[in-house]
């Protein structure tokens, strides 16, 4: 397997950048991009087990199905 870069984030990387959710839940109240089962993506995050979006509203009707940490600020200085 090689190294390429996330095309949304163009860190180096060796696999999608997107979790699913049998690896786990992202810690709580950590902001992250939530792949749902209806096609959408919106920033979220999880409060104690329950998928929220940002505005503090849950998640209802869809489900999460990946998640992944949002990509850093542009100007980030890259690690190899």
């Amino acid at each position: 397997m090689t190294l390429h870069r996330c095309p949304l984030c163009r860190s180096k990387t060796l696999r999608s950048p997107w979790n699913d959710l049998a690896g786990g839940l992202p810690d709580d109240a950590i902001t992250v991009l939530a792949a749902l089962d209806d096609g959408e993506v919106w920033p979220c995050y999880v409060s104690e087990g329950e998928w929220r979006y940002v505005t503090d509203e849950p998640i209802q009707s869809a489900t999460v199905i990946y998640w992944m940490d949002l990509p850093p600020h542009p100007d980030a200085k890259e690690e190899d």
